[in-house]
């Protein structure tokens, strides 16, 4: 709340060196901590621990600096993550992406033509993770028709993941380009409110907590860390 506040608030600051500017930029993330994805009740195999919030970063933003030390940054973003195969008691892949909005508060250090800066706001994504299935001796796939298949693909989705992002980077700027660098850093947690088949029928329905009435497709509501270390390069177009 506090970040959220800073950044509108520096938006009413003096405009006498405002600067508006265009971003686009790209990178890769490495995820942090490992999770665990599968199903623990079924085998000690039928799971793997792995890192979510993996992949390949796609980022355009907006900016406008009030002054050569202070601005802000709005930064849409979209990951597509890098997959996660477990082989064991079944053949599983899972992988997430989602569309991701940053607004960031953005504090730099001017030297000559180099600007060091740091980056810092709320993360808000909208996540969807997939998992495919694949039948193997161990395991028979059936659909919710209880049809058989050779794989079995679903989705877990609905809630926003909340967090928040910082980062630290370097920039060269030439004319009204500017060239930059950076390390990112996002913590972040989810918790999707269903399963459902790659047709869109539900699979289950997910709670906090169980209640009376509860039908028996709906489970307890897993909740996965999406955090990630990331290093990020682009440019900076000013107008």
């Amino acid at each position: 709340v506090f970040i959220i506040g800073v950044f509108f608030l520096l938006c009413f600051v003096s405009r006498a060196s405002a600067q508006v500017y265009g971003t686009l930029s790209a990178g890769y993330s490495l995820g942090f901590p490992s999770v665990f994805l599968g199903n623990e009740t079924d085998n000690a195999n039928a799971g793997v621990y792995d890192a979510l919030a993996k992949g390949v970063n796609l980022n355009a933003g907006v900016g406008y600096t009030f002054t050569p030390t202070v601005g802000v940054e709005l930064l849409f973003s979209y990951l597509a993550g890098a997959k996660t195969s477990e082989f064991g008691y079944a053949a599983a892949t899972y992988s997430l992406s989602m569309p991701v909005l940053m607004p960031r508060a953005v504090f730099s250090i001017p030297l000559s033509s180099l600007n060091l800066y740091t980056k810092i706001g709320p993360y808000l994504a909208l996540p969807s993770l997939k998992e495919r299935l694949q039948t193997t001796s161990h395991v028979l796939l059936t659909d919710i028709h209880g049809n058989n298949l050779d794989e079995y693909i679903s989705f877990y989705k609905g809630g926003v993941a909340l967090g928040y992002c910082s980062s630290v980077g370097m920039s060269l700027v030439e004319g009204t380009t500017t060239i930059f660098v950076e390390a990112s850093f996002i913590s972040a947690g989810w918790a999707p409110d269903r399963q459902e088949t790659d047709a869109g029928e539900l699979i289950t329905n997910y709670r906090e907590r169980f209640e009376a009435g509860d039908q028996f497709t709906t489970r307890l509501q897993p909740r996965f860390n999406l955090g990630s270390i990331g290093l990020q390069a682009g440019i900076q177009l000013h107008f």
